[in-house]
């Protein structure tokens, strides 16, 4: 579209039907500096949501598999952990692209934020901004789990590699990063650090200005602890956490918190996010949470329910308790929302995906043909509403794309 600007054939019949409406020349100035700022926003979203041919060639019941992941790991680090442990990745509509931070006790303390980038596949996860080299890693250049100083040149504060599980969001009206969990613990790559569990902050990372901000979770609510969810509320526009005993609504334009259905297992026994996921889905305005229950009695029994928000007076929401989780899926519920489908879509699990109706309340369920998919790895899956599939990362730490039909 910008184009139409640098040819003077398309300027000059341009000022021909401005000149023919009899506008003074203020006015013709004005129009063509109007479309052209329009112009210049057209082809820069159209370079954000371009996307590479090959996504239209997924066919039904296929996955595209990528090869293993590869991602910088920070100067100096042991080969231990990867970024991949326990950690969670979410998509980033603004730059249509995927973004995953994770790492922390055992793995890796990498600072970086990683790209998966759709205009061109491949299976490299690239990192925002470089990650702060071992040497950097010491006690003084800690606040709340954030390294202070690094690299010269780079922008600072930013937050230690932790564990994220459900607990990354983006926010779907400003182009922020939300990282939710607030701490990380002792690991190998930080022998001699004098570092053990430490913490107790969240960040929001500006992808415009690439900035990383702290921030207190008491502004935010307590649900970034082990096993807490996270999800965006398009509505709201607010940020609903969820831990055992508590719900949380964080509103990113006041930074204000309010906490409701306080200690809801007295009402609602057997309902938690534990090690799960809570899901948005956009087709009845509803959030779902899936949890792993705790307890050798309980091993393995997934916890499901419909969080019904009363976005009016968030205290008189409720909790339901649903009962068709299919008992042939194991290990952690992890899920995401498709919006072409309107589906709530897990996996995968022995090259099986699960898809969840809400307004059929009925489970689906899709068989990968060629058995490449195996089973989800941690909390590495999200949707691209942008190009209607969804990326996995799978126990062999293979980067996969699915399409559901």
């Amino acid at each position: 579209m910008l184009k139409l600007f640098q040819n003077e054939t398309s300027l000059s019949c341009m000022k021909r039907v401005i000149t023919d409406m009899q506008l003074p020349k203020r006015s013709l100035c004005i129009i063509i500096a109007f479309f052209y700022s329009l112009a210049t926003y057209a082809d820069s979203q159209a370079s954000i949501i371009q996307s590479d041919p090959k996504l239209q060639t997924l066919s039904k019941n296929q996955v595209l598999m990528l090869g293993k992941i590869q991602w910088q790991k920070p100067q100096g680090e042991p080969n231990t952990g990867s970024v991949t442990d326990y950690s969670g990745m979410v998509y980033n509509k603004h730059h249509n692209q995927l973004l995953l931070f994770g790492g922390g006790h055992s793995a890796t303390w990498s600072d970086a934020i990683y790209r998966f980038s759709f205009k061109k596949l491949s299976n490299q996860f690239s990192p925002l901004y470089p990650p702060t080299p071992k040497r950097y890693y010491h006690q003084d250049n800690n606040d709340r789990g954030f390294w202070l100083k690094g690299l010269e040149g780079e922008n600072y504060p930013r937050p230690v590699g932790r564990h994220t599980y459900d607990l990354l969001v983006v926010n779907e009206h400003q182009p922020h990063f939300y990282l939710l969990k607030s701490g990380t613990g002792p690991s190998i790559v930080g022998k001699g650090s004098g570092l053990a569990y430490f913490g107790k902050a969240y960040g929001r990372y500006d992808l415009v200005n690439k900035q990383w901000k702290i921030l207190d979770p008491k502004q935010v609510g307590g649900f970034g602890s082990y096993g807490g969810v996270a999800e965006y509320d398009p509505i709201s526009k607010k940020i609903i956490g969820m831990n055992r005993l508590h719900i949380w609504a964080y509103d990113p334009a006041t930074h204000t918190t309010e906490r409701f259905l306080s200690n809801y297992p007295k009402k609602y026994p057997r309902i938690t996010p534990y090690s799960g996921s809570l899901v948005y889905s956009a087709i009845d305005q509803a959030m779902y949470i899936f949890g792993t229950e705790k307890g050798a009695k309980h091993k393995n029994r997934i916890s499901f329910a419909k969080l019904n928000l009363n976005r009016g007076n968030l205290q008189q929401s409720t909790l339901t308790k649903l009962h068709t989780y299919p008992k042939e899926k194991k290990g952690y519920p992890v899920f995401t929302y498709d919006s072409t489908n309107g589906l709530i879509i897990g996996g995968p699990y022995k090259n099986n995906f699960y898809g969840y109706n809400p307004i059929t309340q009925s489970w689906q369920v899709r068989q990968i043909d060629d058995g490449k998919a195996g089973s989800l790895l941690s909390w590495l899956l999200a949707y691209n509403s942008n190009d209607n599939v969804i990326t996995f990362i799978n126990h062999r730490k293979h980067v996969g794309l699915f399409r559901w039909h």
